[in-house]
């Protein structure tokens, strides 16, 4: 037998089909990777101002003081979730949901099965509120969507919402991806760990105010002709020490500003010191202008009122003897103590 009869005989070695790279496998893997990178972008920067960690390295001022967390927490409130310790287990909620869709979109998990379900509608929800916000405010200001980091108004995050369902659209018609091997092994330290990080990173403060038996002179106020146009010294009262400068007093007079719009009841009063030029920064930026208040012009018998502690001092008070204080300043402005306060004897608990 000749050597080409046995060659010929011989089979051939077969080599497996060298997979084709396909526009669509590349636009599925880059849209599953941006959608992944958004979500867990738009949580950090809820918890934390991205824009001012290289400033934070050289001031005195920490990232959670300047964190927009509150922001988010306050927008609940303004939609009627009026409870200050509801409002913020939502708004953490809310959080942890987009570092768990991030995960799960990251690591491929249970895609057709269960992500992109979820994707489209917490993306269908935040559109829903976006259009109450609009309806309730109006198309004005920063969504709070990308915390600090990125600006959008109301109509520009729907915008970015419905671009980003588009590409869930498309993933879920050309990226049916099945759950891989040991994923549901994955899956619960992916979700619990991103569910918990808020909550850790972000603790929930006590929402109620300390007793307090500070001695306030509210007489001083009473002394010169710019005196309130009510008296403070009857009834029961929440008077905030406040300075214009102060960055803790910008958030508890919008705080404030927000509670009076739904409780115009209840009786608030800002006592605020400061250069005349920076009270209409000060009124427009926390929208607290139907807030009762003077400008102070007495320096040294403001720090006598306001006390040692620093401000905003917020001071409960009833006749004009203080009862109670906000220690932690606008973390303890809970319209649901304020109601049980304004309405009732009943001692805060």
């Amino acid at each position: 037998m000749e050597v080409s009869e046995i060659q010929g005989e011989a089979a051939l070695p077969e080599f497996p089909e060298r997979k084709k790279i396909s526009v669509k496998g590349i636009l599925s893997s880059f849209f599953i990777i941006l959608l992944g990178c958004t979500f867990i972008f738009s949580g950090a920067s809820k918890l934390f101002d991205l824009s001012l960690w290289a400033q934070t390295l050289t001031s005195r001022h920490t990232m959670m003081d300047y964190s927009p967390f509150d922001q988010l927490q306050w927008s609940m409130i303004d939609v009627g979730i009026t409870n200050q310790f509801w409002s913020g287990i939502l708004a953490r909620l809310m959080v942890g949901v987009e570092f768990a869709l991030g995960g799960l979109l990251l690591f491929r998990l249970y895609l057709s099965e269960f992500t992109y379900k979820a994707v489209m509608g917490i993306l269908a929800f935040f559109t829903v509120y976006l259009l109450f916000i609009i309806i309730k405010r109006g198309n004005t200001g920063d969504c709070g969507c990308f915390g600090n980091s990125v600006a959008m108004t109301p109509v520009q995050a729907i915008a970015k919402n419905i671009g980003m369902m588009a590409m869930t659209w498309y993933l879920m018609r050309y990226y049916k991806v099945k759950a891989w091997n040991y994923s549901e092994l994955v899956i619960i330290p992916v979700c619990m760990g991103a569910l918990v990080a808020p909550f850790l990173i972000n603790m929930i403060d006590g929402t109620a105010p300390v007793p307090d038996k500070t001695k306030v002179d509210m007489g001083l106020l009473y002394k010169y002709p710019d005196m309130p146009h009510k008296e403070l010294r009857e009834g029961k009262q929440i008077v905030a020490f406040m300075s214009l400068t102060c960055h803790h007093c910008r958030k508890a007079a919008f705080l404030l500003s927000r509670i009076q719009e739904k409780h115009p009841e209840y009786n608030f009063f800002m006592v605020l010191v400061g250069s005349p030029d920076q009270v209409k920064g000060f009124l427009d930026e926390t929208k607290s202008l139907k807030v009762p208040h003077i400008l102070y012009a007495h320096t040294d018998e403001f720090m006598r009122m306001a006390g040692p502690d620093g401000l905003p001092s917020i001071y409960w008070m009833n006749n004009g003897v203080v009862e109670y204080k906000s220690k932690m300043t606008y973390y303890q402005l809970d319209p649901a103590y304020m109601e049980k306060w304004f309405k009732t004897n009943q001692p805060l608990k």
